[in-house]
């Protein structure tokens, strides 16, 4: 064996060595550099608040409603977003995983189906919120039954969805899943349906549940200036997305239910 093709192995063998390297170097760190290359934004706390989750992460995945979608703005953030208030109110840092018209199903396009992409989520979230289904309702995804694991229906994508984040998010791990439902929604009559869906699989997986609807203080009913959510599509009914005025409403709502289950670790 000649020297030239000693040196032309040797470089072979340094040049997998070192892709084998960088893969798995990726793979463990993976949900790090998701975080550093800002896939999803981290909305931080300010040295005024309270230090009372100092140390500890918060995370929320969903869609626009958890992203901060303002309808008065063409889809960009609100300025003071439910879930840009949290860091202060909590005293840590907060990553929003909120994406818009992401649902949990995947039957026609959509931006994120969670059922399926819940392993993105990073795993340095200690604790982590989950409000989504109001997309799969619109889009008319079917609702199925309890009984179902495909992810074909809506009560199926749950069942994935839910237990999958118990196991990348343990407790022996002092890690915690919660599920947000959202406030009444009345353009959709169907919803109540994938809301009681939500409630019957949560249950199943002991998650607990922050139900906006019974401690927001606000509802469609009593917002007929359409002040609180606009109207949708010019019609009589309301937009799930919230404004400015009741945003903080939601913050305090969902960092209070935090703050009173999971304050001890």
């Amino acid at each position: 064996m000649n020297a030239s093709l000693i040196i032309k192995i040797s470089i072979c063998i340094t040049v997998v060595v070192l892709c084998f390297g960088i893969c798995h170097f990726l793979f463990v760190h993976y949900n790090g550099i998701l975080l550093r290359l800002g896939l999803y934004p981290v909305h931080k706390t300010d040295k005024t608040s309270q230090p009372t989750f100092k140390g500890r992460l918060i995370g929320f995945c969903g869609d626009s409603v958890t992203f901060g979608y303002s309808d008065d703005k063409d889809g960009e953030q609100l300025d003071s977003a439910w879930i840009k208030q949290i860091p202060n109110l909590l005293g840590c840092d907060v990553v929003n995983c909120g994406i818009n018209s992401a649902s949990v199903l995947s039957n026609t396009p959509t931006p994120k189906a969670w059922a399926k992409s819940f392993d993105e989520i990073p795993k340095q979230i200690d604790i982590l919120g989950v409000m989504i289904g109001i997309n799969d309702c619109y889009r008319g995804y079917p609702l199925g039954n309890f009984e179902d694991r495909s992810e074909t229906t809506f009560y199926g994508g749950l069942h994935k969805l839910i237990k999958g984040l118990t196991e990348r998010f343990p407790i022996h791990e002092k890690k915690h899943v919660f599920l947000i439902i959202y406030p009444n929604y009345e353009a959709m009559k169907e919803f109540n349906r994938y809301t009681e869906a939500m409630y019957k699989v949560a249950n199943y997986y002991s998650i607990p549940v922050c139900d906006l609807s019974l401690v927001l203080g606000a509802s469609p009913y009593n917002d007929e200036r359409f002040e609180y959510w606009r109207k949708y599509q010019d019609n009589e009914f309301h937009n799930p997305h919230p404004t400015d005025l009741v945003s903080h409403a939601y913050a305090t709502a969902i960092a209070n239910y935090i703050n009173s289950h999971y304050l001890i670790e």
